[in-house]
């Protein structure tokens, strides 16, 4: 139980670190081209998901 409590701080923590990194890379980017970006990498989003959710996405792909 330890171990897998260990591991999924390590996973949370690199999922934060991949996050801001891609936000870091793509965030002068317009909405619009985020969007692009998203459904060009074939993740679902739409136009009323915020920045942050769509930088999520693409961190994901």
């Amino acid at each position: 139980m330890l171990l897998l409590g260990e591991a999924n701080e390590l996973y949370q923590q690199g999922l934060q670190d991949l996050h801001q990194e891609v936000a870091e890379r793509l965030g002068q980017l317009a909405t619009a081209d985020l969007l692009a970006a998203a459904q060009t990498a074939g993740m679902p989003c739409d136009a009323a998901q915020d920045r942050a959710e769509v930088i999520l996405l693409l961190a994901l792909a």
